[in-house]
């Protein structure tokens, strides 16, 4: 009885010291990740620009073998729109914002559970520099309940990989295309 007793307490303060933990992270979160392309920049923002191009280089469509994805009316630059549903990526929605040709893209994701719905902002630029276009792939989340504070500090080792593979990815399809060759 001893032995529960201590037990039920160790639960409770480690109970008790999450909570107070949770207090003091912060409700703004943002990662980003950077790859040198060896394209024109014309190349790699048309990529990232037209919806219909991010099959060739999602690392969300990559992992997800049934995720479905539906386009909206626009898919090309700012009012461009697509929604998905898979088993591993869930469901949501995608927007660009606004998108200033060869330098920056916003996007807003809206990622929906159920009957919940939490929302994040991608951040892309593309900036010419000798070797082709250095481009930064960002994304910002403003927790809006006190359990995803949590997830803010877990957002760069769950996705730095992720968003680092579809750089990756990105910049295999973006030098290809610049070259005449087909990855198809």
């Amino acid at each position: 009885m001893q032995a529960l007793k201590k037990i039920g307490i160790g639960i409770g303060i480690l109970a008790l010291l999450l909570l107070l933990v949770g207090l003091f992270l912060p409700e703004d979160s943002y990662m980003e990740r950077q790859i040198v392309i060896n394209a024109p920049v014309e190349t790699v923002f048309e990529e990232v620009n037209d919806f219909k191009n991010w099959e060739k280089w999602s690392p969300f469509v990559a992992m997800d073998p049934t995720i479905k994805i539906t386009y909206g009316t626009v898919t090309v630059g700012k009012g461009a729109s697509y929604s998905w549903v898979g088993e591993e990526t869930g469901s949501g929605e995608q927007f660009i914002l606004d998108a200033t040709p060869n330098q920056t893209i916003e996007t807003k994701v809206v990622f929906i559970e159920g009957d919940s719905e939490s929302m994040g902002f991608g951040h892309w630029k593309f900036e010419s520099i000798e070797d082709g276009v250095e481009v930064t792939w960002g994304f910002s989340t403003t927790a809006t309940s006190y359990f995803e504070k949590y997830f803010g500090v877990l957002m760069e080792p769950f996705l730095g990989g992720v968003f680092q593979d579809g750089l990756e990815s990105l910049k295999e399809v973006s030098e290809a295309k610049a070259s005449g060759v087909s990855l198809n």
